[in-house]
């Protein structure tokens, strides 16, 4: 079932932090002091990252969803290639 807007806004307190997934790596992150923030994860050179994209209801579901495309967009295109060029000139500098 996909994530709803009612969903987070009425997301109820617990013991523990928990999250609400939202698809494609975003999910609302439930504080225990009731904060919720907006979350992706994703994989970068084989890597977990996490980023944080704004709190609720700063922005809303529809805006957190955009800010997935726009960040995933970049992972994929231009910071992909440029970390890509970083690793292979630094290795190459290594050997001087």
């Amino acid at each position: 079932m996909a994530l709803k807007e009612l969903d987070v806004k009425y997301a109820t307190r617990r013991d523990r932090d928990y999250k609400l997934a939202g698809g494609s790596g975003l999910y609302a992150l439930i504080r225990r002091n009731r904060t919720k923030l907006w979350r992706m994860k994703y994989r970068f050179d084989g890597r977990e990252k996490m980023l944080s994209l704004d709190t609720y209801p700063s922005i809303s579901l529809a805006e957190a969803r955009v800010k997935r495309i726009r960040a995933k967009a970049l992972l994929d295109g231009p910071a992909r290639s440029l970390a890509v060029w970083m690793m292979s000139s630094s290795s190459g500098s290594r050997g001087r």
